[in-house]
């Protein structure tokens, strides 16, 4: 029953999606729709600093400007989310035994 449920879900959504783009003078069928959503892209990258703790770093590109007509269509941001940066809280390490490692904040 849940997959009836998010199948009416997601067509509602596309619905809208193109019915706003429509409104705007956009006229494409879904799949081209979402091929040139597809041209933007995220990226994350891990990294470990000296201490061994990890750092996530996460960017998006720059939409083309078909991409950024839809955006503005849709009353969108062109970048969804802010660079970000996910740093580890202050930790202190210390050894315990020779097998691991205890953190202590």
């Amino acid at each position: 029953m849940a997959h009836l449920f998010l199948a009416v879900l997601v067509y509602q959504l596309v619905s809208t999606i193109r019915y706003r783009l429509k409104a705007k003078g956009i006229h494409h069928d879904w799949s081209h729709i979402v091929r040139i959503m597809n041209t933007q892209k995220a990226a994350t990258v891990t990294m470990q600093n000296k201490n061994d703790q990890k750092i996530y770093i996460r960017k998006y590109s720059k939409p083309e400007t078909k991409a950024r007509e839809i955006y503005d269509a849709l009353g969108y941001k062109y970048q969804p989310w802010i660079r970000k940066s996910l740093l580890p809280e202050k930790q202190s390490r210390k050894t315990v035994g020779t097998d691991y490692m205890e953190i202590t904040s």
